[in-house]
């Protein structure tokens, strides 16, 4: 048997694949013997998909203590906190359309089973109406009837291959286009790094992680200094390229377990995952000065723009902190850069 804390690890999961979200909701619903309501499953799935954070600390603490969940206190997180919410509207659209590729089919399958039932029917009248004394006519028309049934059959599964080639059309185009909604609801259009949706997600995981793990989590937030200036003067689409490189510059210089997302505006967030406060430092200080050192040109105008600097604010996780908590601290850090003279680090 796992120990809860590890089963409380095994909630986390990869936004992508709802399949596998349900699949571990169903999984924890078994495992801790809750009766199956559409309001206890949907607690089981926003936990199993880690996208609540009120729900996250609740299950995880009851699973940590060994508490009992019982449909009765599953009911009574669902109505605090989930009543009147749905799933996302992208997988509700999905939902409808799969129901409907799938009542296509249904409803071929049992056209099929009617018609079958019909041959069927048929195969026991000619079996009755014939004996050894049955005159031609007879075997004639019975002949007829079978041809005809056979047609009939062979129509029906015609009928039924061509629906589920297009029903497996359906569906395909369906995921598809639901990974396309995804992937532009998840991602910044002009950096191509996730947005700040999507990093709110990520962050709730990797705090989740960090505390299951009791690995140490940084959180930088970098700000454009004087960015500004920089699109009044050189306009909108100088500075929409200084933020492209920016978003390059970083996400080629870090390492794979650590993410980093467009914030707003000219505000990037970074997590660093299995760092000291010391080594986050470090490396936010390369990436800072790495930056300061390009000297700039308007591709427009060809005039020289000279450096742009950025400014950096680390926090790292601490037991209290709330993931609100853990931004504000980064964000105050980032603002103290700022005021200090821009174009620095600072950490606690």
């Amino acid at each position: 048997m796992q120990s809860a804390q590890k089963r409380a690890m095994a909630a986390e999961i990869d936004d992508s694949d709802s399949a596998q979200i349900a699949e571990r909701a169903l999984r924890f619903a078994r495992e801790f013997n809750t009766t199956l309501t559409p309001e206890t499953f949907h607690v089981w799935y926003v936990y199993a998909s880690r996208k609540n954070d009120v729900i996250n600390l609740a299950l995880d603490r009851a699973m940590n203590t060994g508490s009992r969940l019982t449909r009765a206190s599953l009911f009574e997180l669902y109505q605090a906190h989930l009543s009147g919410r749905s799933f996302s509207e992208e997988m509700a659209a999905y939902g409808t359309s799969l129901a409907g590729a799938m009542a296509d089919v249904s409803g071929v399958v049992s056209q099929s089973l009617v018609d079958a039932n019909v041959v069927s029917s048929d195969l026991r009248q000619v079996k009755r109406g014939l004996g050894f004394n049955a005159t031609r006519q007879e075997l004639v028309a019975a002949v007829g009837s079978l041809m005809k049934a056979n047609q009939s059959q062979l129509d029906t599964g015609r009928k039924l291959e061509s629906q589920l080639e297009r029903s497996k059309s359906k569906i395909s185009t369906l995921e598809k286009e639901l990974a396309e909604v995804r992937k532009t609801a998840s991602v910044d259009h002009l950096t191509k790094l996730p947005n700040r949706r999507r990093f709110d997600l990520l962050l709730g995981e990797a705090i989740f992680t960090a505390r299951q793990r009791s690995a140490p989590l940084s959180l930088a937030i970098a700000d454009l200094d004087a960015f500004g200036p920089v699109n009044e003067k050189w306009g909108h689409e100088t500075g929409d390229n200084v933020l492209r490189h920016f978003a390059t510059h970083l996400s080629q210089n870090l390492k794979g377990k650590d993410i980093v997302a467009r914030y707003g505006g000219e505000e990037f967030a970074i997590l660093f995952a299995d760092l000291t406060l010391q080594d986050t430092h470090f490396v936010a200080e390369k990436l800072r000065s790495g930056f300061s050192d390009i000297n700039w040109t308007s591709q427009q105008t060809g005039g020289e723009i000279g450096s742009i600097t950025a400014s950096f604010g680390i926090a790292i996780l601490q037991p209290s902190d709330t993931r609100e908590s853990f931004v504000a601290r980064a964000e105050r850090l980032l603002l103290e850069a700022k005021k200090a003279g821009k174009n620095q680090t600072r950490s606690s």
